[in-house]
């Protein structure tokens, strides 16, 4: 799974071993995940169908997957989590805090640890680690100094437009 040519939604087949639910249900969850950042940070705009096809997605494809109501007891513990975190990344963000820097870059894809803990459902202890390992180095690949780059171009466009 080193191979740097294979796709994100080929990851996460190996990581879910094939589960097609389980797979549907990341992809859906985190592509709406990454459609509220963009709200939040005004990164990117967010379309009229980007936005009928999220809310859609929320409100009726995700309650309905199968892999989520079979473990909903386990994931959606660890979807609010995700959540918290990525408020908490957010208002450290603002801090100017070095330290807080450098822990909002890891809690803000905390989103992650829904992969690891369906490789965890799907395969077990040693599997979850080994992916977990993977995916977290996937999600924080882009490295500390390129994302505080970003993060200060995004904070100075938020106080031009702001």
């Amino acid at each position: 799974m080193s191979d740097g040519s294979l796709t994100y939604l080929d990851r996460l087949t190996q990581w879910l071993r094939g589960n097609q639910s389980a797979i549907e249900f990341i992809d859906k969850l985190t592509t709406c995940l990454h459609c509220w950042d963009d709200l939040i940070d005004r990164d990117q705009a967010v379309s009229p169908d980007v936005l009928h096809r999220t809310f859609w997605d929320l409100c009726i494809a995700l309650p309905r997957n199968a892999f989520y109501m079979q473990n909903f007891s386990i994931l959606n513990g660890v979807l609010q989590q995700a959540i918290l975190n990525w408020h908490i990344a957010n208002e450290m963000e603002l801090s100017g805090d070095d330290l807080d820097a450098h822990i909002a870059f890891i809690l803000r894809s905390s989103y992650i640890d829904l992969v690891t803990s369906s490789a965890w459902i799907i395969g077990g202890e040693r599997w979850a680690i080994q992916v977990g390992r993977e995916a977290r180095r996937l999600t924080s690949s882009e490295g500390f100094d390129l994302y505080r780059t970003r993060l200060a171009r995004e904070q100075r466009e938020d106080v031009h437009h702001g």
